[in-house]
């Protein structure tokens, strides 16, 4: 596993992509448009992260992701202790009746395999896969 943990601020999400193209090259997925459409959905899960689940009443925000490669599946965990996610609060996309905003999760499921979310304790953990048939990982 290869696990990063990052301030929960928009400005520390940029750090996202550069861990997650070091992740990549280590197990040699080298697929830049792979790398792209991961960073894009990661990076949108941690800005819903920032924006939802902290609030200011939060001390010592932080978001961890974890990589693991098992054959050709890419597995990420992206963890944070903030509020719990509402599925019901969850906004409709209907993309031929465009709004501003609420697309984070409709990205994230459009680009990834699978995508689950659990609370555990004091802890949101979004588990997000893809397969990446053209790598066959440790």
């Amino acid at each position: 596993m290869i696990a990063i943990e990052i301030p929960a601020d928009l400005l520390a999400i940029r750090v996202v992509g550069h861990w997650l193209r070091g992740c990549l090259q280590y197990v040699g997925a080298d697929d830049e448009s792979l790398g792209s459409r991961i960073e894009l959905a990661l990076q949108e899960i941690c800005v819903n992260i920032v924006e939802h689940a902290y609030g200011p009443e939060f001390q010592a925000m932080t978001i961890r992701l974890e990589y693991r490669m098992n054959g050709s599946t890419h597995t990420f965990k992206v963890v944070d202790h903030g509020c719990p996610f509402d599925q019901g609060s969850r906004p409709t996309v209907d993309i031929n009746n465009p709004t501003e905003g609420g697309y984070g999760l409709f990205i994230a499921e459009s680009i990834f395999d699978t995508m689950s979310y659990e609370r555990a304790a004091t802890s949101n953990t979004w588990t997000l896969t893809i397969e990446d048939p053209a790598t066959e990982g440790p």
